[in-house]
């Protein structure tokens, strides 16, 4: 089995039929966190297929998209209410509650 990785993709799209088509492709393929944020743990090479497929939707003169790689070591801090991030995140992943 390929080994994953989980990463966070977000963006900022300023046509609205460009932000509707990015948002259905992301919502097939990866989990809704928050408005214009997804979670995917998958592999090296699916991330970079979903890059292709999303170049092909924007237009990045006027659109912005990140994806962030997080590593096995990396610490998460949840604050407020339960969130899916909660209960997917990785075993291995350090997971800092805090709620007041």
């Amino acid at each position: 089995m390929a080994h994953t990785n989980l990463y966070l993709i977000c963006y900022d799209i300023k046509c609205k039929k460009r932000l509707r088509k990015v948002h259905q492709y992301l919502c097939a393929i990866t989990l809704p966190i928050q408005y214009s944020v997804y979670m995917a743990d998958t592999t090296n090479r699916q991330i970079l297929e979903y890059q292709t497929d999303i170049n092909k939707i924007i237009d990045p003169k006027q659109d912005d998209i990140k994806i962030y790689r997080f590593d096995k070591k990396t610490k998460i801090s949840i604050y407020g209410k339960d969130t899916p991030l909660d209960y997917l995140l990785p075993k291995n992943f350090t997971k800092i509650r805090r709620n007041k």
